[in-house]
This record gives C-alpha cells, sequence and structure tokens, in this order.
C-alpha cells in the first residue's frame, strides 16, 4: 500500500483534532486522502469524528489503566493486558502493511503503539512527535520529502 503518513491520536476532541488537522495540511501539500491514515482507539472521540473525514483510518480496541479500586475499575485493568497485546500484533500488521514514510504520534497509548512499531520492524520513518513529554525522538531520515 502507497501510505505517505499514518496519524495517531485521540481520546479527547483536544488531540483528534490536531490529528486531523495535520492530515488536512498533508492534503493541501498534495498528498491524495488514500495516502494518509488516521489511527486512534474505539472508546475515544476519534470514534465519531474520524469516520466524518476522507481518510482511511484504523481503530483499536485499547484502554488505558484505570486509577480507581471500583469494581468497574478492576475489571477493566484485568483487561489491559490482553488488549493491549491484540493492539501491539495489530499495530505491526497494519504498519507493515502501510509502510508509511512519515508517522506523526500524538498523545495517548495507541499514539506510542504506532511510534515504536516501524522501529521495532526495522523500518525508519520520519516521526515528528508534537508534545515535550513525548519519548520519541523527532527523526527525519534522508529518504522523507
Amino acid at each position: 500500500t502507497d501510505c505517505f503518513a499514518v496519524i495517531s491520536g485521540g481520546g479527547t476532541a483536544g488531540h483528534v483534532w490536531p490529528a486531523i488537522a495535520i492530515a488536512q495540511e498533508l492534503e493541501d501539500r498534495r498528498h491524495d486522502a488514500a495516502e494518509i491514515h488516521l489511527v486512534g482507539a474505539k472508546r475515544g472521540r476519534e470514534a465519531q469524528l474520524f469516520a466524518d473525514q476522507p481518510y482511511p483510518h484504523t481503530l483499536y480496541s485499547v484502554d488505558g489503566l484505570q486509577r480507581g479500586w471500583s469494581r468497574r475499575d478492576l475489571v477493566r485493568n484485568l483487561a489491559f493486558a490482553p488488549r493491549m497485546i491484540g493492539a501491539v500484533a495489530a499495530a505491526w500488521r497494519l504498519l507493515g502493511r502501510l509502510r508509511p514514510r512519515a508517522i506523526t504520534p500524538r498523545v495517548g497509548l495507541v499514539s506510542s503503539l504506532v511510534a515504536s512499531t516501524p522501529l521495532a520492524r526495522g523500518s525508519r520513518p520520519a516521526i515528528h512527535a508534537t508534545t515535550p513529554s513525548s519519548r520519541i525522538r523527532n527523526t527525519l531520515p534522508d529518504t522523507i520529502q
């Protein structure tokens, strides 16, 4: 698949709209909408907002660790590891198929998956992390245009 960029972000609209804005800017710079792939979580705002966009997208069933001790929080935490393992495997397959030239992770678990998977696969896309708290370095290999 010819994919220029994978853009991840979600959870709240404050993370989804910047991801969409980046996609729109890439499209304005003459990249076809089909070359831009959005990634997020099924539970976040991105499930609705990505559906209204012309870009292909993938949504994962992931949820962060809960900090409370309620029965609901404990059940969600028990489901964390299997869901995360499934999401890692799915991100591995997706990015192996797309082989993007650029990745822009925003914030959250899905962004961590998307940013780390190609590096583990031996791919060297450009990675642009947009938050100062990100532990991923911005990289620009010679192959990006």
